[in-house]
């Protein structure tokens, strides 16, 4: 690995952890940690043709900051109800620019060269999203070890399973010249992430956990 990789790959993992170290060194463990063993876990998944590990860091990244600031912004913007927002309107706007990262990453990174590397590729833009996402909610809480815990088995699972099912798409648009499967995989990615989001409202935190488990174990599993 020359210095330029490395240092993307070094940059990618520590920002993250600067960031979460600066507003709570407990966060680094609670909220960072998780995301990043997740990331490896699906570099190890994938046996031939491997993905290089500073090519999934640096989409972890992607998904960390962009993706979280234009979905944040964009959510602000559109506000039709607390309900709503979190069953419909989050749930199309995250995917979105999930999808959106994906895409980016599939027409930058040269490591991006076969139709599953989309799994691989889309997971680590979902975890990078979800671990921005947990690095917020732990901070706001009184016990972030245990929302930390509670989000590494459920929401950073869901973020990581929708975004890998629509660069799946992404990769057989791309690979296989067929269009036409990225708006329903965008489609079923938002409704799997609506129905998350209204578990979570119910507080239904066993089907919580079984939904987004599943999700992600079946998605990570096409990797070869």
């Amino acid at each position: 690995m020359d210095i330029k990789k490395v240092l993307v790959l070094s940059a990618s993992i520590l920002i993250p952890a600067a960031i979460a170290y600066t507003l709570n060194p407990i966060l680094v463990a609670a909220a960072v940690a998780p995301g990043l063993a997740y990331l490896i876990y699906v570099q190890r998944k994938e046996k031939i043709d491997r993905e290089p590990l500073y090519a999934l860091a640096l989409a972890f990244f992607l998904g960390f900051t962009a993706v979280t600031i234009a979905s944040i912004a964009l959510e602000i913007v559109v506000q039709i109800g607390e309900v709503l927002d979190t069953v419909l309107v989050a749930p199309i706007v995250e995917e979105t620019f999930k999808l959106v990262g994906v895409a980016i990453i599939a027409a930058r990174i040269s490591a991006f060269n076969e139709t599953d590397d989309g799994i691989a590729y889309g997971a680590a833009v979902g975890l990078g999203f979800a671990t921005f996402e947990a690095i917020t909610y732990a901070y706001s809480s009184t016990d972030p070890i245990l929302v930390g815990a509670a989000r590494a088995i459920s929401s950073t699972l869901l973020h990581a399973a929708t975004a890998a099912l629509t660069g799946y798409a992404v990769a057989i648009r791309k690979f296989r010249h067929n269009p036409n499967v990225v708006l329903p995989a965008l489609t079923a990615a938002i409704i799997l992430h609506a129905i998350h989001n209204f578990l979570a409202l119910e507080v239904n935190i066993p089907a919580l956990i079984i939904l987004d488990v599943t999700a992600f174990l079946g998605i990570i599993k096409q990797l070869k």
